[in-house]
Order: structure tokens, then C-alpha cells, then sequence
């Protein structure tokens, strides 16, 4: 009997020795759970830290990268400016103003940019170019200033002087999105979506602006239908920048087609943007995206393509 007592009394021990434990590793777990979260705290503060520092520190080489080109510049003063779009030739003219450091009695500036060479004009202790630039060219190099003086020829690259792709400060922008709400099935392409459409004026010339609209498909790279959208189109952009309808459309279509949604734009300088707007390829089973899809082209008036994005 006593023995009994005895065990018993040992296991009430051991069950309490057991539950204190159990609740001391409670307690720890939650413990350093709080110490875990308190140092994920720590660490993303540190890793905030480390950016700010980071960014402080590319500002700083940047301010002296900054104050050594311009200590290392022949020019104490830069001026660019754009004129009137000629539709012709597809330029803009350019004018440059810039002042020299050192000015001497006898000093001639000119400028080679996109193949031709320009003279400045001195006025003073400003000089001054005007020239065309190809508003569709991707000018890979900056214009290149050459400065003569009696101390000899001095040359360098005008890097703030940015001439490439000036469409886009021209001519109008247009986004278009056709929702991918489709379905195939007995060689038929059955597409119920949206068609949306937003005008986005980016010159602040007033006369840059979309005058016609058409939606086209093109079913393995032939045309099979074009809807002029001019009238409808034109009435929203005008009231509200936008333009949204439903579009139902059945197609001809099988697995290992491909199905393109373009519109078509001309905007007031004569201008066609050709913008895709909804593109479908499947094979096996699975709608794929080709490696090569003109997304938004531009043409002259004649079809010429001029840029492609």
C-alpha cells in the first residue's frame, strides 16, 4: 500500500515536473517568436537602411559625375528648342544656342549630327544652329560640337542634347485593349469582349490628334475584315478621352491559326498608327504568343513604315 502511495505520488511529480515544462516551452516558443519577429523588424530596417544609404551614395557620384562633366565641358551655357513639324520630309527643325567658356576674338562653332555638318551663328557671346532632325530615327550618337580657335580644335558630344525618337513629343498616342473572352470550337473563333479605347494626346501641339479610326483582322497574316469606328469613336473621345463598346465577332478559325485585332488611327498630320489590339495563337491546346508581333507600327500616307515599336 505504501509502495502504491509511493508510485503515485512520483507520478503526480513527474506529470507536474511534465507540465511545467511544457508550459516553460510555451512560454520560450513565445518568447522567441516575438525575439524572430523582432529581428525580421530589424533586418528589413536594415535593409531600408542599406537602400537609403545605397541611393545617397549613386546621388553623390551622380552630383560628381554631374560637376566633372561640366567642369571638363567647353560650354558654360546649353539651350535646345523644336520648331514646326514639316510632314514632308518627316522632320523638325532644331535650334541650339550654346555659350562657350572661353570666348576669343577669333572662334567658329559647328555641329555634326545624322550625317550633315551645321555652322553656328555668333551673336554676341551666344551661338546659334538651326537644322532638321528626322523625328522617326533612332540617332544612336549625340551631336558632336566642334569648337576652333587660334589655341587649336577642341570637340565634344553634346550628352544633353537627346534627339532620338522625337515622335513621341509630336504626334498623338492611342491605347487599345480587346479583353481575351474567347472560344473555339467547330473551326470557329466566337470572340465576346470589350473593345476599349483611349486617346492620349501627348504633343501640346493642338492640332496633334486622331481624325480616323478602323478596326481590322487579320486572320495568318491576311485582312478578312475592317470596321471603319470614326463616328462612334470620335463622339466619346470627345466627351470623355475614351472609348468602350462590346464586341461580338465569329471568325474562321482553327487550332494553329493566328487571329490579329489592329486599329488602325490617322492622325491629323496624315499619320497611320497601326496598333495591335488583340492577338490569338493556340497549338496543343495552349494560346501561345509568336516570337514576332508588330505591336505599333507608324506609316506615311503612302504606307511607308516609319518607326516600330
Amino acid at each position: 500500500m505504501e509502495q502504491n502511495n509511493t508510485r503515485n505520488h512520483l507520478k503526480t511529480i513527474l506529470v507536474i515536473l511534465l507540465a511545467a515544462g511544457i508550459l516553460f516551452l510555451i512560454y520560450r516558443t513565445a518568447v522567441l517568436s516575438d525575439e524572430i519577429e523582432y529581428l525580421r523588424g530589424r533586418i528589413s530596417n536594415l535593409q531600408a537602411d542599406i537602400q537609403d544609404v545605397q541611393a545617397n551614395v549613386r546621388e553623390i557620384y551622380s552630383n560628381v559625375d554631374e560637376r566633372l562633366k561640366k567642369q571638363a565641358s567647353l560650354l558654360s551655357g546649353l539651350e535646345y528648342s523644336f520648331g514646326e513639324l514639316d510632314t514632308d520630309s518627316h522632320t523638325a527643325a532644331v535650334t541650339l544656342s550654346v555659350v562657350p567658356k572661353n570666348i576669343t576674338d577669333v572662334m567658329t562653332l559647328h555641329l555634326e549630327f545624322g550625317g550633315e555638318k551645321v555652322d553656328f551663328v555668333q551673336d554676341g557671346n551666344v551661338f546659334t544652329a538651326e537644322f532638321p532632325v528626322d523625328i522617326f530615327a533612332r540617332h544612336e550618337e549625340f551631336p558632336l560640337l566642334t569648337l576652333s580657335a587660334s589655341s587649336g580644335v577642341q570637340t565634344e558630344y553634346l550628352e544633353d542634347v537627346n534627339l532620338s525618337g522625337l515622335y513621341q513629343m509630336y504626334l498623338p498616342e492611342l491605347y487599345v485593349n480587346i479583353g481575351h473572352n474567347f472560344n473555339l470550337k467547330g473551326g470557329k473563333l466566337y470572340l465576346d469582349s470589350h473593345l476599349h479605347l483611349d486617346s492620349k494626346p501627348m504633343s501640346a501641339l493642338p492640332e496633334a490628334d486622331f481624325v480616323k479610326y478602323e478596326l481590322a483582322v487579320e486572320v495568318n497574316g491576311t485582312e478578312v475584315s475592317r470596321q471603319d469606328l470614326t463616328g462612334e469613336v470620335q463622339a466619346d473621345i470627345s466627351a470623355g478621352g475614351s472609348y468602350r463598346t462590346q464586341l461580338k465577332m465569329t471568325l474562321d478559325a482553327k487550332v494553329g491559326d493566328t487571329v490579329v485585332f489592329y486599329l488602325y488611327a490617322r492622325d491629323s498630320f496624315g499619320y497611320i498608327h497601326k496598333i495591335q489590339a488583340f492577338h490569338w495563337y493556340e497549338e496543343d491546346g495552349a494560346v501561345a504568343e509568336p516570337m514576332s508581333v508588330d505591336l505599333d507600327c507608324i506609316y506615311d500616307g503612302n504606307g511607308n513604315l516609319l518607326t516600330r515599336n
